[in-house]
């Protein structure tokens, strides 16, 4: 069975934990004396259901899109909801892992899945996010290259799309002078050497950086390892919603009870003619409004998310945009596939993990 460190950087292998956006909360939020993970418990939220349905299972702990704890809490106490699960998660020492901007903006994450999920193809991010890529250089002998490489592809450097270990290497000579009191690894204290060495650049995302830095110390032979650090301007592969062209014809009344069907939706909200063909699709899984102008500019025929309100609607209406809101939950509900699918994946080799999904939680409200 996994770690529950191993769990947190599963995750963040998936969708990085800088992505999330600065206001949110996620992570570990609370954290457990259980140093391995058997049963985890996968749910949009936690809430007192999703509890007594984990506590059922015997589960470890809990993974969740929407992060319980969101302010700081003054007090721990039975006056409300939170404190009443934080007190409840801490007597039954279960950990909660709270997954959510980061997983909504990450190449892999929600919306990305959302978007295959509705038979999109050409998908691309909506509005691309600041990117977090760094390019390491490190300076070896090469008698350690390729033990160098390995630790730091381990910790995370030279992932690029479905690809690993991608780096560059070139020859050169290295040239120092070391102290009386320094122990070189080649050379000889006080003389000015000369030496053969391979520059190996790799890239590495933000949230690896540390790891790799540490392995560059663990594995170079030198004393004092050299290496450089700089931050790129690539376009990120990560991003806010996403968008893409319908891989078949569909009018906007046909695409709409796709949408039904595949979010599990009894009802949705539309505007727009009903009978015009839809091809180029924009969504955002939750609360999107804020891309409604985002999917106008990039001339999309529809844009889907869960929530807009009256102007937004008079807004799409005005500059021919065919919309759906289909509820914050119907879009956002799929974590728990996406979610137990890659970590099932991700641990396939662990005979002793178990992902339970939560049952598709209602939105928190009735249409009469």
């Amino acid at each position: 069975m996994p770690a529950l460190t191993g769990l947190t950087d599963a995750i963040a292998k998936l969708a990085p934990w800088d992505l999330a956006e600065s206001w949110d909360q996620v992570g570990l939020q609370i954290d457990s004396r259980r140093s391995m993970v058997s049963k985890l418990f996968v749910a949009l939220d936690l809430n007192q259901q999703i509890l007594e349905e984990g506590l059922k299972h015997q589960v470890d702990g809990f993974l969740v899109h929407h992060p319980l704890i969101f302010k700081p809490l003054q007090r721990l106490s039975y006056r409300n909801e939170t404190e009443k699960l934080v007190i409840a998660l801490l007597e039954h020492d279960l950990f909660l892992i709270a997954a959510h901007t980061n997983v909504d903006k990450a190449k892999h994450g929600l919306n990305q899945y959302l978007a295959e999920k509705l038979s999109l193809e050409n998908i691309k991010p909506l509005a691309v996010v600041e990117n977090y890529t760094y390019k390491v250089i490190v300076f070896s002998p090469e008698t350690h290259l390729e033990k160098i490489r390995d630790a730091m592809s381990q910790a995370g450097a030279g992932l690029i799309g479905d690809y690993q270990k991608c780096s560059f290497e070139s020859s050169g000579s290295g040239a120092f002078e070391s102290s009386k009191s320094a122990h070189p690894f080649i050379g000889t204290p006080g003389i000015f050497e000369r030496v053969p060495e391979i520059r190996l650049e790799m890239m590495v995302e933000k949230n690896s950086l540390s790891r790799v830095i540490q392995a560059i110390y663990q594995n170079h032979p030198y004393e004092e390892p050299v290496f450089d650090i700089y931050p790129l301007v690539n376009s990120s592969v990560h991003g806010l919603g996403r968008i893409g062209d319908l891989k078949f014809a569909a009018t906007f009344e046909e695409f709409g009870r796709l949408v039904k069907k595949e979010l599990c939706c009894e009802h949705i909200q539309v505007a727009g003619d009903l009978s015009r063909p839809i091809k180029k699709v924009a969504l955002c899984s939750g609360s999107g409004r804020e891309l409604l102008n985002q999917a106008i500019k990039q001339q999309a025929d529809l844009y889907l998310t869960g929530e807009l309100n009256y102007h937004d609607f008079i807004a799409a209406r005005e500059n021919g945009l065919a919309v759906i809101a289909a509820g914050h939950g119907g879009t956002e509900h799929c974590f728990v596939d996406l979610m137990a699918d890659y970590l099932n994946w991700y641990f396939k080799s662990e005979k002793k993990f178990e992902v339970i999904k939560g049952k598709s939680q209602a939105e928190p409200y009735l249409t009469l």
